[in-house]
């Protein structure tokens, strides 16, 4: 799974950035219950690969690759069995399913300066297609 992220930037010069590091956390949500939230599972970690340019006046999509492994095992029962209920064989479509993806440990340099922003975190709620 690749999880794409799109900034824009309709700013004039000096405001150009570089993102040297960022790390996004995922998290399978239940959006069948009542708070489309339920019990949050971790599923894993995507980093950035290398250094993106954002530059003035543009529009910047960049791939953060997440490599997913799910094992079976009775911690991950609970998991298993919401994304065979979102993506199974016989889930109606659109087969969908919630994620929390949470943006952390973004080292920057924005017009020039560097920026250490590690402490801070944005998440971010969403459905996915299964596919």
């Amino acid at each position: 799974m690749d999880l794409s992220i799109f900034i824009g930037n309709p700013n004039d010069w000096p405001i150009k950035a570089t993102i040297q590091e960022l790390n996004a956390r995922l998290y399978s949500l239940d959006k069948k219950a009542a708070d489309e939230i339920g019990e949050v599972h971790y599923v894993g970690l995507a980093t950035l690969p290398e250094p993106v340019v954002v530059d003035v006046q543009s529009q910047t999509t960049f791939v953060l690759p997440t490599f997913v492994t799910i094992k079976s095992s009775p911690e991950s029962a609970e998991l298993l069995a919401r994304l065979n209920r979102d993506c199974g064989l016989l889930t109606m479509s659109p087969k969908t399913t919630k994620l929390r993806v949470v943006l952390a440990d973004t080292v920057a340099s924005v017009a020039g300066v560097d920026v250490d922003l590690s402490g801070y975190e944005i998440p971010v709620e969403f459905l996915v297609p299964c596919e």
